[in-house]
């Protein structure tokens, strides 16, 4: 039998039935509080016996699911500099913006360092654009040496043949109209071969390389994925590093919706399909969620999600009809992975339906946010779960106030099933909060006393027997059992 560890790195998914057996035959034991697998998942978790750098959240709440799995994967790395005090963090596009914008005045140096696919090279666009400039943009990482030195001719004066080498057309040979200049971009500066490298820091230190003169109103940007996102880039050498002012680079979402909320050149509707604007303001770990151990596949980022609303819509004209939901999924899926994918199509489901506003009031005003009885079964639960993820677990923790009006809100449902799956959802989604505040905060209890005397006999009568013929873990059934303890007392 492999170690315990060993098999959740290999594995990334682990079933009910796997861990059930792992556990009969290692050493851990699970003790009686915590008999659900999937509590005892998360307690080896919380108490740090989980490998470093594993995380354990949701795979499915598919209450139709047999088995709820569970996917193990690393950390995401943030966007926010690893090591604060080497560089400042640049935050949204518009104060990097200005940052070029300011460069390109005083022809200082640049170096723009940050995750892969966050839109570094597309500012650099939009600042030579506003300028009235041409941008050169020269990727180190697929050039050679010769590409700086240009290839060699003999030139005969005054009776002399030497070799010269000819100026390779990318390089400017003037300053162009008006006398404004341009931008030079080296792209994946710290990807370049070593030789490569060292011909382009010729140019970067100098403005010169060889006999070739960078003309005077140039100037020089570069751009670089970190070490942490790219295991293939590298630092840069401490003299070239020298010579460039270093920022990194972390894109807002509020930026993006901005950008994404206004028309292509030409084009009246929004650059971004609004669903996905709408899905990333709303599920913001969505925006940019690398993992380099899994990076080889399809991620979220802004420039995927961006690619993903121009195949949609390239599809659905080519086609001249609506897509449908696996279409959808599947395209999408091809462009920021399945988890993504599967995240947005719940959520897409919802934002035709419902209006989001009042997914807030669940949360703000429970007694006059809306119960779309209206929507089929299927649908609302997703909806629940949209609603349950409404609430980021680290970046905007649900607080307890918010989850006594969520019982509020649960208690106002005909179908009370569906009330208390939206708890249900919470729980697994805020378990520290949930289990570790709200409930052990003698606050509440008077309110989940009356709560049980309410609700608790229809939750006996409908939920719970359906949980058990679904083959759902006690966790929600156990929830309710220390409620009703509480009464007791």
């Amino acid at each position: 039998m492999k170690n315990f560890n060993d098999f959740l790195i290999e594995q990334k998914t682990i079933s009910e039935v796997d861990f059930k057996n792992i556990v009969q035959k290692g050493k851990e034991k699970i003790r009686d509080a915590y008999d659900s697998w999937v509590l005892y998942l998360l307690d080896l978790h919380k108490k740090g016996k989980l490998p470093k750098g594993i995380k354990v959240f949701p795979y499915s709440s598919n209450p139709k699911l047999a088995n709820e799995n569970f996917l193990i994967e690393n950390e995401d790395i943030s966007l926010e500099h690893p090591k604060p005090g080497l560089m400042d963090n640049i935050h949204g596009s518009k104060q990097l913006h200005e940052v070029l914008d300011d460069a390109f005045t005083t022809k200082k140096p640049i170096m723009i360092w940050g995750a892969p696919g966050i839109g570094k090279t597309d500012i650099a666009h939009q600042v030579a654009k506003e300028n009235g400039v041409d941008l050169v943009v020269i990727n180190l990482s697929i050039r050679e040496a010769v590409d700086f030195i240009g290839l060699p001719h003999v030139q005969e004066k005054d009776g002399k043949k030497t070799t010269v080498f000819a100026t390779p057309g990318f390089f400017p040979q003037d300053n162009g109209p008006g006398n404004k200049g341009g931008i030079i971009f080296f792209d994946e500066i710290n990807r370049a071969p070593v030789h490569v490298a060292n011909a382009a820091m010729q140019l970067i230190l100098d403005r010169k390389l060889d006999q070739y003169h960078l003309p005077s109103q140039w100037a020089i940007f570069a751009a670089g994925n970190r070490p942490e996102d790219d295991p293939s880039a590298g630092e840069l050498h401490p003299a070239m590093a020298n010579r460039f002012t270093h920022y990194n680079y972390v894109p807002t979402v509020k930026d993006w919706r901005a950008w994404g909320s206004k028309p292509k050149e030409g084009e009246e509707r929004a650059r971004i399909d609004p669903s996905f604007l709408a899905f990333i303001n709303f599920n913001e770990k969505y925006f940019h969620k690398l993992n380099p151990a899994m990076a080889a596949g399809a991620w979220p980022s802004p420039r995927s999600w961006a690619k993903a609303s121009d195949q949609l819509r390239a599809i659905e004209a080519k086609r001249g009809r609506n897509l449908t939901e696996d279409e959808i999924q599947r395209i999408v899926s091809g462009e920021v992975g399945p988890n993504a994918a599967s995240a947005y199509m719940k959520f897409l489901k919802v934002f035709r339906n419902v209006d989001l506003r009042e997914i807030d009031k669940v949360y703000t005003n429970p007694e006059s946010a809306v119960i779309p009885e209206h929507l089929s079964q299927d649908d609302m639960l997703q909806y629940l779960q949209v609603v349950a993820m409404k609430r980021d677990p680290v970046k905007n923790p649900i607080t307890e106030e918010e989850i006594k009006n969520a019982y509020i809100y649960a208690g106002r449902f005909k179908n009370k099933e569906n009330g208390f799956m939206l708890l249900r959802y919470i729980a697994d989604i805020h378990p520290e909060t949930y289990h570790k505040k709200f409930k052990t905060n003698p606050k509440y209890v008077p309110f989940l006393q009356d709560f049980m005397r309410e609700h608790g006999h229809i939750f006996k009568a409908v939920v719970e027997p359906t949980m058990r013929k679904e083959n759902y873990l006690d966790d929600m059934i156990r929830l309710i059992t220390i409620s009703e303890s509480l009464i007791k007392k």
